[in-house]
């Protein structure tokens, strides 16, 4: 396999070198290159120029009825002239090889869109209106009354196009069709309404006639994986990568759309918590390609295959977004949708489907331990590593068994101390807690996690009293003073000193609910918090409610002066396991989103982290394993959120009331401006 794999290789440089020692005749991308004009209206207006997207002449040549491709497949990105190419290799057969021609599209609603906006002005502007036949003729070549310029039908002299959607039955069942082009096929459903099968097996019947003369061409943005049309018939094909060289070293490569993987790829670079600058780090020499060199990297570029196809005259070709052509999508634009994707889990789905033009993979599984175990760092508990720029925490409410539950305080203890001496973990009534530190490009670092034992029926003793005296020890040893008493806080090793500014504890247990109420009551910045798989449904008078925040949190008013945090579980854990697979880097600065541990915490903790199995339905089941790490963890983040929306809040009412107009301080106080206000407070200490 490997041996022919090879050959392949070898037999698509051949031809690229002879494309450029032996002039061929008119080509496809000769006459678009010549005839065709984009309107003012489009990206890049005017005269064609290929040399923008150099990938997609191999495209157009396939279709050219001089080449031996029959069939070609084009898994694909958003933002990569895909539906150029099919517009140009439709201009090329209406003007220079009339034929029968089938487009067919997803829906009807993205067929009349691509008929009014993309076709009608290639057609005026490639001189093909001029072959449009007034009236079309009938069965007997006699004129009829019937207009051959409609807007899903073009009768020319010497063939026809015929447009239609993939769920319009009637339409594929008729002429014999020599040139059948498929756009999106993952938009629409594999099987007809009408009950009649497959309509891509359907429409497909419609080129047998042409036999080895037939030219297909699919193409799609992938959607899931397992109900994907491109993906497995992309698979069948011999998988090409556009092979781009190195402006340093020279090495062919195709370009990661993975971010930030491995040594290779997208890199960020970020100051104060602002994204600064993006680059490509070559595979080979590992220096930095910046989106410049763009052009001239496309224009030395080939495609090769990867695999052995099911037939010789069968291509498959796949390309991300990377490859958008120079002055449009940007290796910035990209690497900022790659972050949004990282803070949430439905932006990360539209992230690998039009960005990376990758088919999506519902999630099904939890991590096993040793596939997180890179999780746990070098650092102590209890410390602050450099990049952390705020503290949170968050408590979980466990009322434990209840046989613990019923014992009278004295024996709970002695319990409780003989467990921690025989180190057994036993389900004791107890509050467990999490310290979270914050930094810049959605990186956090656990503190330190701690089980507070006792009963939780009177909150100035038992597990609330530990937990009372937790934060009061760390108020002794602090230096920060605040309304005449010290701020607990926590001391970096230069001396500076971070507050705990927003601590949630979990609510929805509803015998507890009432206490934990009053417990936050007692303290500034403790604030009472339930979870709720989704928020799309509250809907309470009050809640501040963004284009940002929309899904991720909610306030609500339950008491005279009391605030309860609404979380969407389900998003913050999509997060966790989403950025559960980014990998430590061992020098440098980590990436972007790392989940940072200390040394000292065991397996259990990341299997109580990690409990929880992603269902391909989106929802999650520890299927009664331990997970309150992962509860804890949810609050945790949606704290440091709640955090930064407030500081935002703050700062654009207080530029206003400088006088700084609304629209100025909407625009320029956001979360990356107040990261990096953080980040000026909490500079080392020199």
């Amino acid at each position: 396999m490997m041996e022919q794999l090879n050959a392949d290789i070898m037999l698509c440089r051949a031809i690229e070198f002879l494309r450029h020692v032996i002039p061929p005749g008119q080509s496809v991308a000769e006459f678009i290159s010549a005839n065709r004009i984009m309107p003012p209206v489009t990206p890049i207006p005017g005269l064609v120029n290929l040399k923008l997207t150099p990938y997609a002449i191999e495209w157009m040549e396939n279709m050219s009825p001089y080449s031996p491709v029959q069939h070609q497949v084009i898994m694909k990105a958003a933002q990569v002239a895909a539906t150029f190419m099919i517009e140009c290799v439709l201009g090329y057969y209406m003007h220079e090889c009339p034929t029968a021609i089938m487009y067919m599209s997803a829906t009807q609603s993205l067929l009349e869109k691509w008929g009014t906006k993309r076709l009608e002005p290639m057609i005026d502007s490639c001189g093909v209106r001029e072959k449009i036949v007034e009236n079309a003729e009938n069965n007997f070549g006699a004129k009829s009354r019937r207009n051959g310029d409609k807007m899903f039908s073009k009768q020319f002299m010497g063939g026809f196009l015929e447009m239609a959607s993939a769920q319009s039955a009637s339409s594929l069942r008729s002429d014999s069709i020599h040139l059948l082009i498929r756009d999106e096929i993952d938009g629409a459903p594999k099987e007809l309404t009408t009950g009649e099968g497959n309509w891509l097996d359907v429409s497909y019947a419609r080129t047998k006639f042409w036999g080895d003369r037939k030219k297909i061409t699919d193409l799609s943005t992938p959607k899931v994986d397992t109900e994907s049309n491109i993906s497995p018939a992309y698979e069948e094909g011999d998988k090409r990568h556009y092979m781009v060289p190195c402006p340093m070293c020279g090495k062919k490569q195709a370009l990661n759309p993975n971010p930030e993987e491995g040594t290779s790829g997208l890199r960020g670079d970020f100051t104060a918590g602002k994204l600064t600058s993006v680059y490509y780090l070559c595979d080979n020499c590992h220096d930095a390609i910046h989106s410049s060199s763009k052009y001239d990297m496309f224009n030395a570029g080939i495609w090769e295959p990867t695999s052995i196809s099911k037939a010789s005259t069968y291509r498959s070709y796949y390309i991300n977004s990377l490859y958008s052509p120079p002055r449009t999508f940007s290796w910035m634009d990209y690497y900022i949708e790659y972050l949004a994707a990282l803070e949430d889990p439905e932006k990360e789905r539209a992230f690998v489907n039009l960005s990376q033009g990758l088919p999506y993979a519902e999630k099904g599984r939890r991590p096993e331990l040793n596939e997180v175990q890179h999780l746990r760092g070098s650092y102590d508990k209890m410390t602050i590593p450099e990049g952390v720029l705020f503290l949170t925490a968050s408590v979980d409410v466990q009322r434990g068994s209840e046989v613990y539950q019923k014992m009278n305080s004295d024996d709970l203890q002695l319990e409780i101390e003989t467990a921690i001496k025989e180190k057994k973990r036993k389900t004791f009534p107890r509050l467990e807690m999490e310290i979270l530190g914050t930094g810049p490009g959605y990186r956090t670092w656990s503190i330190g996690y701690f089980v507070f034992n006792g009963h939780l029926d009177d909150i100035d003793s038992g597990a609330w009293g530990k937990l009372t005296e937790f934060f009061t020890n760390l108020a002794k040893s602090s230096e920060t003073i605040k309304d005449g008493y010290k701020v607990p806080s926590l001391k970096r090793d230069d001396g500076f000193e971070f507050q705990i500014p927003m601590v949630l504890i979990d609510a929805r247990d509803g015998t507890m609910t009432e206490t934990v109420y009053s417990y936050t009551q007692k303290y500034d910045g403790f604030y009472p918090s339930m979870g709720t798989h989704t928020l799309r449904d509250v809907k309470k008078k009050g809640d501040r409610e963004t284009k940002d925040n929309r899904y991720r949190f909610k306030t609500k008013k339950v008491g005279h002066d009391l605030y309860l945090y609404i979380i969407s579980t389900n998003y913050y854990k999509n997060k966790i396991y989403g950025l559960a697979k980014k990998e430590r880097r061992m020098t440098g600065n980590q990436l972007a989103g790392f989940m940072d541990h200390p040394k000292q915490y065991p397996d259990h903790y990341f299997n109580m982290l990690f409990a929880e199995k992603h269902k391909a339905d989106g929802t999650f089941d520890a299927g009664g394993r331990r997970n309150e790490a992962l509860d804890i963890k949810v609050y945790n983040m949606a704290a440091a959120d709640i955090y930064l929306d407030n500081l935002v809040n703050m700062w654009r009412k207080k530029k206003q009331d400088e006088g700084y107009s609304l629209e100025k301080v909407m625009n320029d106080i956001n979360t990356v401006w107040v990261l990096e206000w953080l980040g000026n407070i909490t500079a080392r200490i020199d």
